[in-house]
């Protein structure tokens, strides 16, 4: 019996089709994997980075970025609150216990631990401190007593307005201030404390506001210098933990295999290129020619690129702005493995002529006029 000859790919064009689409599915599913292993790298890197950006926002909202000066009736109040002209220093203030204790008329016969400060300290405080007058109280008397910013702080002869609440919670910061309030007085006088918020830390910044703030006539008695919160940590070296995380050149490292593969996608075009040359083409109208291809496939690639790091960042829970270097190295991973199924070997069935090998062959046949006069184009 005679055996039946399979069909050809010319008889079953439908069969050819089918392989050609089946070949472009795999060698794109091999450009997705890459761009899905840069997307998890990219995605390790920001968490450990967004991890040491949240544990610097919890050291300095418990106070431990926060020093203070302390020399009884010996710290200078107008320099104190002239710390802030140096470098890393947020906001400075002087403080020390009131004269005069406010009653307020809630509870009579029972004093509120007061406190006498200059107008920049209820900045250390919190640093959304926009009013400086008037007198601030702690969340823990704000509740006590009903009262919220903007209202009054009624005591037996008058109303005192308030200008702000104060956190102040007991985590490990000094005690006196979780049920106290302050009032604001001019920054004329002495005070007895220095409180200073800096970030970064910097200890030639903590020795020079600690010998200037002190007042002349104390000298005989050496200044206090204490962290206001040491639960953190004494200081917080954010510089060599983000020097020393696992992820540290996670994104270089794609950027470098990313120029690989774009080294090896223009060798794989060596016979074209070459074939080029034959014909009349000048190598600097090649080296434009590769340019602008990469140009197109990275202005292809940047928007998708985006859209996917802003989804991390979604994904991730972070409102920070995505790094640059990390953007920009998702970007060139994009580009390069959309453009790999292209121009990888056995892509001619599907390839664009410009990316695709065996163009070389016909280059090379076409050596007339004709032929130079399309490939200069």
């Amino acid at each position: 019996m005679q055996q039946e000859r399979p069909e050809s790919d010319a008889q079953n064009p439908g069969h050819h089709r089918f392989l050609t689409w089946w070949a472009a599915f795999r060698k794109q599913g091999r450009g997705g994997l890459w761009m899905a292993i840069a997307v998890a790298v990219l995605a390790w890197n920001s968490v450990a980075n967004t991890a040491l950006l949240r544990d610097a926002a919890a050291y300095q909202s418990a106070g431990a970025s926060t020093f203070v000066v302390e020399a009884e009736a010996g710290v200078d109040g107008r320099r104190c609150e002239a710390a802030t002209d140096l470098p890393n220093v947020e906001a400075a203030g002087a403080m020390r216990a009131a004269r005069s204790q406010i009653r307020p008329a809630a509870t009579p016969g029972v004093d509120l631990p007061t406190f006498e400060v200059t107008p920049g300290l209820p900045g250390v405080l919190y640093g959304d401190a926009t009013n400086r007058n008037g007198v601030f109280l702690s969340i823990q008397v704000s509740d006590a007593l009903g009262l919220a910013r903007n209202d009054g702080l009624a005591t037996q002869d008058r109303t005192i307005p308030i200008g702000g609440v104060f956190p102040y919670p007991d985590d490990g910061r000094h005690a006196g201030l979780g049920y106290a309030a302050l009032r604001t007085v001019p920054a004329t006088d002495a005070f007895d404390q220095c409180w200073v918020r800096m970030w970064p830390e910097s200890d030639q910044v903590r020795s020079l506001v600690t010998a200037s703030v002190v007042a002349e006539t104390s000298h005989d008695q050496p200044p206090v210098v204490s962290q206001l919160n040491t639960t953190f940590g004494a200081e917080f070296h954010g510089d060599a933990l983000f020097r020393e995380r696992p992820s540290a050149l996670a994104p270089f490292a794609l950027m470098s295999a990313t120029a690989a593969m774009g080294f090896v996608c223009v060798r794989l075009r060596r016979l074209e290129l070459a074939a080029a040359r034959m014909v009349g083409v000048r190598t600097l109208d090649q080296v434009h020619q590769l340019c602008l291809e990469t140009a197109a496939w990275l202005t292809a690639a940047a928007p998708g690129s985006l859209a996917a790091w802003i989804l991390i960042g979604h994904v991730l829970g972070s409102d920070l702005a995505p790094p640059t270097v990390q953007y920009g190295a998702l970007s060139l991973v994009a580009a390069a493995t959309a453009r790999w199924p292209v121009c990888s070997p056995g892509s001619a069935q599907f390839a664009p002529a410009a990316c695709s090998p065996t163009s070389a062959n016909a280059d090379r046949r076409n050596t007339g006029p004709k032929a130079r006069v399309l490939l200069t184009k």
